[in-house]
């Protein structure tokens, strides 16, 4: 099997793309998803203010490694399981959706495949 880089852009705007989708569907709650926006737009903000080694211990000092970790690494998946499904048309319930973005945004206390059979209910 043959890796593929990210592609930043194009992953900022379906993250972006997804956000609006969500929000059409009336979600506008601070749920998991939204946390993985907010962790990610502050690493960058934070990121560009200063010097990474010290950003990386901050973030270690403040207990937050795996939180923010865990924001790029299942928001990567959130976006490409969803944006998949939607380019698909294939419908997916508010109670599947309410599931999923349930939970806390660190890995070590929740994680998306947590919900994989969530997902399987709607293909």
């Amino acid at each position: 099997m043959q890796s593929k880089r990210l592609d930043t852009g194009e992953f900022e705007a379906d993250f972006a793309a997804l956000d609006r989708w969500l929000t059409s569907r009336g979600f506008t709650q601070r749920d998991r998803f939204r946390q993985y926006k907010a962790n990610i737009e502050e690493m960058g903000r934070r990121g560009l203010a200063g010097d990474p080694a010290k950003l990386h211990a901050e973030v270690e000092s403040e207990g937050r490694m795996t939180e923010i970790l865990s924001s790029y690494v299942d928001s990567i998946e959130f976006v490409a399981t969803f944006t998949t499904l939607i380019a698909k048309h294939i419908e997916i319930p508010n109670a599947v959706l309410r599931k999923v973005l349930g939970g806390h945004a660190d890995a070590s206390r929740a994680t998306l495949i947590k919900y994989l059979p969530f997902l399987c209910e709607i293909g």
